[in-house]
């Protein structure tokens, strides 16, 4: 099952923000005095009230009174063209999406809000949208304009001094860093803001810090260590039952430990409070997490009908949020449970979704989906119409010019788009089918060779004009050599022998040594022979032969059922990453658009 507890941490860590929710802001009047006082008050003093009761509606969850307050206050901020009040509203109208995990929405919105708060010259202003738009960055796993966000709103702060407010962004940068591998800089960060915490004294973000390290340990495989930080954490939330804000996130962190010590029936025990505490606080996306480590938990004591239930409703509740990370691991989910249930077709399908999926996760960000476009535009539109009032007609009319321009916009888009793909996916059909035919040259070369002159021939691997090997001058650096033609003459027929029959290659050990002493010669003679008689390095010999072998194991159909990463193990590379680039460079695709479509070409071949 090591396989298994490996992959559980993977999505409970990485496949969204696994650590605590961000800080409640402090408001010291009650809901109810602000809400009576409201209906008292008019102009300046209304709209500084509505941005204090809007604070206060999205700390307490309270979203559809929040979006109505919200509303008002953008109608009277811009009948009083208060600039300062809209930027407030506007900044509560961005925690409320970013809080709805509508992300590029929220980011829309907190740049108007800094727009105006940079007008007004408001620096307090300024680095709270900063540390927004900073988090948002986190959520889009952009991680590089996270930390560059983060770090401006921290500096901004300490200028104020303001050591409440600037925990917000130290939060935000220590999750970035320890979700790039930069652990002990995030520990430093946590343990900045856990001072800080304790000397406010304030335990509900004491908690969340202490959540924050715990998270830290699991990552460099602290576990005992990080469960003690966990329960420590909810020690505090038994002392102070308002301190809830990451008591979800804790509960499944824990069962997370124990699935990774073995304890199931703890991490069972615990994984089920989490999904009922994340449905009692609507977190659909922490549901749809949570279910999908349930669902392993199942698949690891062999409960195959709950493991498949739990990810079903996983796949739908990542299907309604359009969650492509939680999907994501929810294809990894299902490929290795019908793998476990020897259902290998069903296995191999939900892998090749999952392998689809995360290839076009790559590019999401530049080819921005026409759907999500049109959202964009809308809310653009819908906001631009509560902030301006007067000339309706006006308004109107330039709307609809704008709308057709969108459309026609779209339109063009859709179509160059289409156009670009057909032409790649075309060009990447032709590329299959090149090396095909390689591959069957390669056969008919394999079965007649007798001279060591017809390795060269099979160790070429040309997919285009553009991969020919430029000839390299070697003659004066091997001028006093002693290699004598006979020697050359035997040594590459033994090396024809045992690269090409022998498949020697397949030893992911091989380096230039050991075949030397194989071949009964000096490594001396034998990088010459390469150099000379294939113009090449003994490393790209060697890489030349086990991209030739794996490119025909995958083109074989009996061995579909295997994971590319089985096929690279086979033919002797020790990375994954090393196997695929080196593969797109030889053969100008990658492994897995050639496997797949390998088989639809052999017909047109035969």
């Amino acid at each position: 099952m090591g396989r298994l507890a490996l992959f559980i941490s993977v999505i409970l860590l990485f496949s969204g923000n696994a650590f605590g929710d961000t800080y409640s802001l402090k408001i010291d009047r009650t809901i109810d005095s602000l809400e009576m006082k409201l209906t008292t008050l008019s102009g300046n003093d209304k709209l500084e009230v509505v941005g204090v009761l809007c604070e206060k509606y999205i700390s307490k969850n309270h979203v559809a009174k929040a979006q109505v307050l919200i509303n008002q206050g953008i109608s009277l901020a811009n009948e009083l063209e208060h600039q300062k009040g809209l930027a407030g509203v506007l900044y509560c109208q961005g925690e409320l999406f970013h809080g709805a995990e509508k992300h590029q929405d929220a980011l829309i919105v907190y740049n108007k809000a800094l727009k105006l708060y940079e007008e007004q010259e408001n620096a307090f202003g300024i680095a709270k949208c900063i540390d927004r738009i900073g988090d948002v960055y986190y959520s889009f796993s952009e991680y590089d304009k996270c930390i560059e966000y983060s770090l401006k709103a921290i500096e901004i702060f300490e200028s104020l001094n303001d050591q409440d407010r600037i925990r917000l962004p130290l939060n935000t940068l220590g999750e970035a860093y320890g979700t790039v591998g930069r652990y002990y800089e995030s520990m430093e960060i946590f343990q900045k803001v856990l001072t800080l915490d304790e000397e406010l004294g304030d335990l509900c973000n004491e908690t969340i810090t202490l959540n924050n390290i715990g998270i830290i340990h699991y990552y460099l495989q602290n576990f005992d260590e990080a469960l003690n930080y966990y329960k420590v954490a909810m020690d505090l939330i038994e002392r102070d039952s308002s301190c809830y804000q990451c008591y979800a996130k804790l509960l499944n962190n824990i069962g997370n430990i124990y699935f990774i010590q073995n304890e199931d029936a703890r991490a069972m025990e615990y994984f089920r409070k989490a999904l009922r505490e994340f449905g009692r606080i609507g977190k659909q996306w922490d549901i749809g997490n949570t279910l999908n480590n349930l669902g392993l938990l199942y698949l690891k004591n062999g409960k195959y009908d709950n493991a498949e239930d739990c990810l079903e409703k996983s796949a739908r509740l990542a299907e309604e949020l359009e969650s492509a990370g939680l999907l994501l691991s929810n294809y990894d989910c299902f490929s290795g449970l019908y793998e476990a249930k020897g259902d290998y077709l069903r296995a191999l399908e939900y892998h090749k979704m999952h392998t689809h999926l995360k290839d076009s996760l790559f590019d999401e960000r530049q080819n921005f989906d026409i759907a999500h476009l049109k959202k964009k535009y809308e809310k653009e539109k819908e906001l631009r119409e509560l902030s301006i009032r007067n000339d309706k007609i006006e308004i109107q009319r330039i709307w609809l010019g704008i709308s057709a321009f969108g459309i026609i916009l779209i339109s063009v888009f859709s179509s160059l788009l289409f156009l670009r793909n057909r032409d790649i996916n075309l060009a990447n059909k032709n590329l299959v089918a090149k090396n095909l035919e390689i591959i069957e040259s390669e056969k008919k070369l394999l079965a007649t060779i007798n001279s060591p002159q017809a390795i060269e021939e099979t160790v070429k691997v040309e997919v285009s004009d553009s991969d020919d090997k430029q000839k390299t001058d070697t003659g004066a650096k091997y001028e006093h050599s002693h290699l004598s033609d006979d020697q050359r003459g035997s040594i590459l027929a033994a090396l024809s022998e045992l690269m090409i029959k022998k498949t020697m290659f397949f030893d992911d050990n091989l380096n230039l040594e050991i075949l030397a002493t194989r071949l009964g010669t000096n490594k001396n003679y034998l990088s010459q022979i390469i150099n000379e008689e294939f113009n090449t390095s003994f490393r790209q010999f060697l890489n030349e032969f086990r991209i030739k072998e794996a490119r025909r194991l995958l083109s074989l159909p009996e061995n579909d059922i295997l994971k590319i990463e089985a096929i690279s193990d086979m033919v002797g590379f020790k990375s994954k990453s090393t196997f695929n680039r080196l593969f797109k460079e030889i053969t100008g695709i990658t492994p897995s658009f050639f496997k797949d479509n390998a088989s639809k070409n052999w017909d047109t071949l035969k």
